[in-house]
């Protein structure tokens, strides 16, 4: 297995930004072993509730059961490769590919829900979801009836690296919303939450040079309707398709991964910067991948907090 990070130089071969083969390999050893953010659980407060979520590359339906117990099915069907829930999100009485009533759709193996986050994991054997997690110390919800989405041409761990280490914001940003500022923080592999912004996202890795983000605004369950409203308008402001952040930050990481493909600049490594969550990030993500266990168990992934 290649050594694809120096850690004694602090720098990083560039092929981790467009090399296919990496990227595959991330899929598997990253995100298939890891609890992955679903979605938030006041879209699904109700039984027969359900939202359409991403883990990894495999695109997945959860929905509380008449029971109210939370479940997780693979999307689309195996059979026939029709979506057994169209949309983003609804209600349901059942779960189920239209067209093959009596097959019970493929199940996501664990979920699990905490102070209001859905995670999941296709890995039977994972370790349970911790009880506790300093990420989220208090119980949150989604405001807002949808998710921003949108979509760079820049690979997924440039995102993720920028919320490892110093989080660049505007008192723009810090006054648009009352709620308390809290740190941001990263919670690996791909799921990244900013206060400042009120925002939540997730960076799917759809291709070693494209990455789809899933953008939610998140407040305390106790936030007043003025706070909710608040941190809506942060959330908008800053992300999403027409978010001043993204605008700024995505063609800085487009430019990265496109470069990253040249043939001289696969001669000459990336240095790194020295925050320490950028560092943490990438040798978390280094071990992972050459490890010789494939399916390292673990309960959650490393978190950081930046800052």
């Amino acid at each position: 297995m290649p050594a694809w990070l120096d850690p004694d130089r602090d720098t990083l071969d560039r092929s981790a930004f467009s090399d296919p083969a990496i990227h595959a390999l991330e899929l598997d050893r990253l995100f298939v072993p890891s609890w992955l953010f679903a979605g938030p659980a006041n879209w699904l407060a109700q039984p027969g509730d359900w939202i359409a979520a991403r883990l990894g590359a495999e695109p997945i339906v959860v929905w509380r059961d008449g029971a109210g117990t939370l479940q997780g099915f693979v999307d689309p069907c195996p059979r026939c490769q029709r979506s057994l829930s169209p949309g983003e999100r609804g209600s349901a009485t059942t779960i189920g590919c239209p067209r093959h009533p009596p097959a019970a759709p493929a199940r996501v193996p664990q979920i699990a829900e905490h102070h209001g986050l859905v995670f999941a994991t296709l890995d039977p054997n994972a370790l349970p979801l911790p009880e506790r997690t300093a990420l989220v110390p208090e119980p949150m919800i989604a405001v807002g009836e949808h998710r921003l989405r949108w979509t760079f041409a820049g690979n997924w761990k440039l995102a993720m690296e920028h919320f490892c280490g110093a989080i660049d914001s505007g008192d723009w940003i810090h006054a648009a919303s009352e709620l308390p500022r809290r740190t941001a923080a990263t919670l690996f592999p791909n799921m990244t939450f900013d206060p400042a912004t009120s925002s939540l996202q997730v960076w799917h890795p759809v291709a070693p040079d494209r990455t789809d983000v899933d953008t939610w605004c998140m407040v305390p369950a106790e936030a007043t309707a003025e706070q909710r409203d608040a941190a809506r308008r942060a959330t908008t402001r800053a992300w999403g398709p027409g978010g001043l952040l993204a605008q700024d930050l995505a063609p800085h990481w487009q430019s990265v991964t496109q470069t990253s493909k040249g043939a001289l600049a696969r001669r000459y490594p990336l240095p790194l910067r020295q925050e320490s969550g950028q560092r943490a990030f990438y040798t978390w993500w280094h071990h992972r991948l050459t490890a010789a266990n494939t399916r390292l168990r673990h309960s959650m992934p490393l978190h950081l907090r930046a800052g």
